[in-house]
């Protein structure tokens, strides 16, 4: 077991290193011009945009009717899975929707669902911690309740649907636009509902919200939308704390922007002009952490104390900020010794999913935009780094890129690999949406 640990927590440091130096290097080659090794492109070579005449995009109805039939039968792998394993293991008919709710309202649900009901709340040690969730998924579902029946628990489901396909379709054309290829674009969104861990995205959690607003956000400042991308950003850092990692792609893409800068250069646009565009992609790289600073705006309303929900995962959840090798070493350890189902459920896919994507990353490096690659290990690293690491599995499945990797990996596979890889990831899917269900996987 020692063995096994300290493999884990080198390992995982060196890959990340090694991405991080692959990517330095990118960086360097592509805004720098500079002619390491690593077979990266040179400055001139940096994306060039392609003659949009020879591409053209799939339609809108034919995007919507496969992104349709994909999310019913994997929504339907889901739900219909939970209820028959519930069924199966009761002996018994059991109504479906009674059911179904029953065994989806736990955990995080019912904190978004208090919130939204009565707001941040501080009349018991219990209800005190509400103020640890981010406010604007629960808005959200307070908006929502008020035109979809059934209470809040379905106005967060109809919440976390809607973003999910909002999700989907800007993903398909995002990277569709990126790389002129319907059919990646689509195989990308497959692999999002394919995920494990993409039950997530339909029941009352914040992750669907979260991942349609990076999507929108990448997919803004690919044209030039500064503004608007940070307005997506800010929406995600009041939807979770991994949003302000969107001030990095947002800042790379300004500076990979060359034309505005050499206009400013060459002196072909005014003054006056040139410092407004500034002052707009200044404004935009600083709007996520505006987000996060009305955060801690609420928390100090509420509680007086502008980072008190620190204090509260500190003390209720032993949650604090750790070095990402050490607590992997140490989880490693847990898979030996703790619940073999949380070992299934918890610490085996985290580990994995961890190695998985920097693994990915480092593969895909030369296929990708700095500002997605940056993104992605900085989000990998944040998302292993707290030292609970309960949630690992589900906030990788937060990362948008995650899939886009995947998919330009089966790209060129033959089918019968592709359809291997799907297959596989439906039962997983249906495993782990089990094992939440039976509280085993957080």
């Amino acid at each position: 077991m020692p063995l096994a640990q300290e493999l884990v927590r080198y390992s995982s440091l060196l890959l990340a290193l090694a991405c991080l130096t692959v990517l330095a290097v990118k960086f360097v080659q592509e805004y720098l011009g500079g002619t390491l090794g690593f077979g990266l492109p040179g400055r001139a070579l940096v994306y060039p945009e392609p003659d949009a005449k020879a591409f053209k995009p799939m339609g809108r109805a034919a995007v919507w009717k496969r992104l349709l039939l994909l999310f019913v039968v994997t929504r339907g792998l889901i739900f219909i899975g939970a209820y028959a394993y519930k069924a199966a293991t009761q002996n018994g008919k059991l109504p479906f929707v009674s059911t179904l709710i029953k065994l989806f309202k736990i955990y995080d649900t019912e904190w978004y669902l208090s919130i939204a009901q009565f707001g941040y709340l501080t009349d018991t040690d219990h209800n005190k911690l509400s103020i640890c969730f981010y406010p604007f998924y629960p808005a959200l579902v307070k908006l929502f309740h008020f035109i979809v029946p059934g209470g809040y628990f379905m106005a967060g489901v109809v919440v976390s649907n809607l973003f999910l396909l909002v999700a989907l379709y800007y993903l398909m054309r995002l990277v569709e636009g990126e790389y002129r290829d319907s059919r990646l674009g689509l195989l990308t969104a497959e692999l999002m509902l394919l995920f494990p861990f993409s039950f997530f995205f339909s029941i009352a959690y914040t992750e669907s919200v979260f991942i349609a607003f990076t999507i929108l956000t990448f997919y803004t400042l690919r044209r030039k939308k500064w503004l608007l991308a940070g307005l997506f950003g800010m929406l995600a850092a009041l939807t979770r704390n991994h949003g302000v990692l969107l001030m990095a792609p947002i800042l790379i893409e300004i500076l990979y922007d060359h034309e505005f800068f050499r206009r400013f250069r060459d002196k072909t646009a005014s003054r006056s002009a040139w410092t407004l565009g500034l002052l707009r992609r200044f404004t935009a790289v600083v709007l996520p952490a505006v987000g996060i600073g009305i955060y801690l705006v609420v928390n100090k309303v509420v509680t007086g104390n502008a980072f008190q929900f620190l204090v509260y995962q500190k003390e209720h959840w032993k949650q604090k900020f750790g070095f990402f090798a050490d607590l992997l070493f140490r989880h490693t350890g847990k898979i030996y010794t703790g619940e073999p189902r949380y070992a299934f459920g918890i610490w085996i896919p985290g580990i994995l999913l961890f190695f998985l994507a920097l693994l990915l990353l480092l593969f895909c490096a030369k296929r990708l935009r700095l500002s997605y690659s940056v993104y992605a290990l900085a989000y990998i690293i944040i998302s292993f780094s707290p030292t609970g690491l309960l949630s690992g599995p589900r906030y990788v499945g937060g990362l948008f890129v995650l899939y886009l990797m995947g998919a330009l990996l089966l790209r060129h596979a033959p089918e019968q690999v592709r359809s291997s890889a799907k297959i596989v990831l439906s039962f997983s899917l249906c495993y782990y949406t089990i094992l939440f269900v039976s509280k085993f996987v957080f």
